[in-house]
């Protein structure tokens, strides 16, 4: 059955791009190849599918029959519009193949190999399983939010025990106080009395996972990454190829496929990896748009940088990069018509996400504007209009209330801004010539200003204290541990030439918007926890690709330019076999590992031993408190995390009571031969015993790792049967 749908999805995810390729396609001003063409229908495809996908789920409407029909509707539509405009159904004439595109195949079956099967990371606790828990909860429910029938069933006495009421107004791991604390770790609560829950992080992800599982159930959900991954590595090739050449899209591709942090997140369920898509995606169809001027084209480049917008916050950086961008050719006349088709997209797809993080992701929204985005004069009155008031409507009319004249001044400045730009084009054109009207400069500026940096990173790392560089010297250090110091040294070389060398205006660009979203992890650190592999998920969408970019130029600068100097081949091929060997190195311990292998089997066995009705508690402080949510949204059980302070109060007892009296059995789940509860002594009875054993690597901070550790939890469930 998971083949089938497997097909299935392929089919569906082609539909949309051979559309409109068919009705659109032959407008194409730029000669492709065929592997080109085919990356260009899967990545229209994934665009429609995804975009459609979480604007169901946004308005509780997500189904897979829906979803089908549809992109089937959608077909039909181009395909009658092309008809009627006179094309023909022929889609694979002149288009070009040849070796290189075997090459990447068989790379590409190697990134599979590599990884192996995906890791069953299905638990709860940090943001890869939530993700995973979301989508399966998307596709059963056909909403994001979170609505909890158990909670409200029960007094509203007692409801406070059964969540977790603390916030906290700038401490990391607690919501704010504009929510009512988490139901469980990942689900942040708008509501007790309503039982209202927001699942973690923004939901295009999800989304696309709701519709691998509804096509194939959890195995075929914990394939979504990989599926992202080849065609993030397909993206990061091609553009390579398109603004470089096609021997450094191919060492390129090589030194990608055997790095270990690819092979590792191919198999690990991240939203970066979409983001790696759909960044490099729009990249390459950004330089296709600034060769053509297609208006598909646009939409495709506007399409994916817009969706950027819903996946993750951490893109916050490529709207402003995209405006300057895209300023610059209009300042420079070299914004073409077409180009507006493209800019309405994003536009529209920004609006879309800016109501999505306002509405849906609306405490995990605030959170990161008060704390880490916003600057303190922005913040402060941001959460003191949203302290105490979950719902997004109470604390927007108590901001715009207050800050009313800030926020007219603020628009009118816009508006100022606009019309300057408008009607003194002329002026910001002769400021922007002078500016940049020998940008050679600007090259050996950066060239010499990055490599002082390094230098002086290196030096300063030996003779400050390390507290004096935390955060630059963070990014380095990983980047050195994960690329090798070969691959860091080679790299860093390799991308001071690339800024040197560039000549094309897409190349600069290009460069411009690579280096305009790397350049913060480098200032300013991951900003995240230092366990491996978890804080370098940041770093695989442009910074580690931008780097293995950087050694493959290099190695191809290094080549023999004739055949009489054959001999100088020795010094390319030895540093490719350097890097690969020390990739390879990495690769040996984690290469096929699949993190919580058996998990799902598991644990169905564990909850087939529950009558349906049960009511599952379990405490917080140990393992087995990251299988609460697939207990929850995957095995469809009740489930509670009890915090210790509370597992002795009166009001758990109550409601253990009151859960009796209404027929449903109750279960204390005690790990490590715990007990359950005080006040259940006498009126408790052991129900069976079971240990969850699953393989997990270690998770160390000064290493990658290579030690295959287990995630252990030894469960002995008790009855517990108050008279």
């Amino acid at each position: 059955m998971t083949i089938v749908g497997s097909l299935l999805l392929l089919l569906l995810l082609l539909l949309p791009g051979m559309a409109a390729w068919f009705t659109l396609g032959n407008a194409q001003k730029v000669p492709l190849r065929g592997l080109e063409a085919l990356f260009l229908w899967f990545l229209a495809g994934v665009a429609t599918v995804s975009w459609l996908s979480i604007t169901l789920a946004e308005l509780e409407l997500f189904s897979l029959p829906l979803l089908v029909g549809l992109v089937i509707g959608i077909t039909i539509i181009l395909i009658g519009f092309g008809w009627r405009n006179g094309r023909r159904w022929q889609p694979l004439r002149q288009l070009r193949w040849g070796w290189p595109d075997l090459v990447v195949g068989l790379l590409l079956l190697a990134a599979i190999f590599l990884s192996g099967r995906p890791s069953e990371y299905i638990v709860g606790g940090r943001d890869h399983g939530v993700y995973v828990n979301t989508g399966i909860h998307i596709a059963k429910t056909g909403g994001i939010l979170v609505y909890d029938a158990e909670i409200t069933a029960v007094p509203k006495a007692v409801r406070s025990v059964l969540v977790r009421p603390e916030t906290r107004l700038y401490q990391a791991g607690f919501p704010g106080p504009w929510s009512e604390g988490q139901r469980i770790s990942g689900l942040t609560i708008r509501d007790t009395d309503a039982g209202i829950y927001l699942p973690h992080a923004f939901h295009l992800y999800p989304a696309l996972i709701a519709v691998f599982y509804a096509a194939g159930g959890v195995p075929l959900a914990l394939f979504t990454t990989m599926f992202l991954a080849l065609l993030g590595s397909l993206a990061i090739y091609l553009t390579v190829t398109r603004l470089w050449s096609q021997p450094v899209g191919l060492l390129t591709l090589l030194l990608l496929t055997f790095s270990v942090t690819q092979v590792w997140f191919t198999g690990y369920p991240t939203a970066e990896m979409m983001v790696q898509l759909f960044f490099w995606g729009g990249l390459y169809t950004l330089v296709l748009l600034l060769e053509s001027g297609n208006r598909a084209t646009a939409v495709l480049t506007g399409a994916c940088f817009g969706l950027l917008s819903l996946t993750k916050l951490d893109t916050i950086l490529v709207p402003p990069l995209l405006i300057a961008t895209f300023l610059y050719l209009w300042l420079s006349k070299h914004f073409k018509p077409a180009y507006w088709w493209g800019v309405g997209v994003y536009i529209l797809l920004n609006l879309q996400a800016l109501w999505h993080a306002t509405f849906i992701a609306t405490i995990y929204f605030v959170d990161h504007l008060v704390r880490t985005l916003l600057p303190s004069f922005l913040a402060e009155p941001l959460a003191a209009a949203a302290n105490g008031y979950p719902y997004p409507l109470d604390w927007l009319g108590r901001l715009f209330a207050a800050h009313w004249v800030s926020l007219l001044l603020a628009t009118l400045l816009l508006a100022l801004i606009l019309i300057l730009l408008r009607y003194r084009q002329a002026q910001f054109r002769q400021g922007l010539a002078w500016l940049f009207g020998q940008p050679r400069r600007w090259q050996i500026g950066l060239s010499t200003g990055l490599g002082l940096a390094i230098v002086g990173t290196a030096v300063l790392n030996q003779t400050l204290a390390p507290s004096m560089l935390a955060d630059p010297e963070q990014a380095v250090q990983l980047t050195r541990l994960y690329l090798t110091r070969a691959g860091l040294f080679a790299g860093g070389i390799g991308l001071l030439l690339l800024i040197y060398q560039a000549e094309a205006t897409a190349v600069r660009l290009a460069h411009f918007i690579l280096l305009g979203n790397v350049a913060p992890l480098y200032l300013l650190g991951a900003g995240t926890a230092l366990d491996h592999f978890w804080v370098v998920r940041r770093f695989i969408t442009v910074a580690f690709p931008l780097f293995i970019l950087g050694m493959a130029w290099l190695i191809w600068q290094l080549r023999p330019r004739s055949r009489a100097h054959w001999f100088v081949a020795a010094a390319p091929l030895g540093l490719l076999l350097l890097l690969l060997a020390g990739f390879g190195q990495h690769l040996r311990a984690i290469a096929g590992v699949v993190e919580y292998d058996g998990l799902t089997t598991q644990l169905t066995e564990f909850t087939n031993h529950f009558p349906p009705d049960a009511v599952l508690l379990m405490e917080t402080g140990n393992q087995a408190q990251r299988l609460d949510l697939p207990l929850w949204f995957i095995f469809d059980q009740t489930v509670f995390t009890i915090q210790q302070e509370v597992r002795e109060a009166a009001e758990l007892q109550t409601a253990v009571t009151h859960w009796q009296a209404n027929g449903r059995p109750v279960y204390w789940l005690a790990v490590n031969g715990a007990t359950p509860p005080g006040w259940s002594e006498g009126n408790r009875q052991l129900a069976f015993s079971q240990t969850i054993n699953v393989p997990l690597m270690e998770t160390p901070r000064d290493h990658i790792p290579v030690q295959v550790n287990h995630f252990q939890v030894p469960f002995d469930v008790y009855a517990l049967t108050l008279p």
